[in-house]
């Protein structure tokens, strides 16, 4: 498997936690309040009935749309990562600035 990295990925040592004491984990993106059951099952009703058969949108629009007015920001100007950008997008996200916005 490491002859498919290159070097100076191979070369670095694995990623490991170290655990601190704490009265409530929060420093690897944990919630320290659980759902509301109806959530939950709101959650659980909309899997059940969406299509698992089907790739989504290539373009989700509607949904980059949503984020944007959400953001106060143009769509033309909004990265929505989706099941193909994510690997590459959640690697890259820390580099990512757009002028005057953060």
């Amino acid at each position: 498997m490491k002859s498919l990295l290159r070097p100076e990925i191979a070369t670095l040592a694995e990623y490991r936690l170290t655990q601190f004491p704490h009265r409530i984990k929060l420093n690897q993106n944990e919630n320290p309040y659980e759902l509301p059951g109806e959530v939950k099952k709101e959650i659980l009703d909309r899997l059940a009935a969406a299509s698992w058969s089907r790739y989504p949108a290539f373009v989700p629009q509607e949904q980059i749309d949503l984020v944007a007015r959400h953001a106060g920001w143009v769509p033309e100007g909004t990265l929505l990562a989706t099941d193909r950008t994510i690997c590459c997008s959640s690697c890259s996200c820390p580099c990512w600035n757009v002028a005057g916005r953060w």
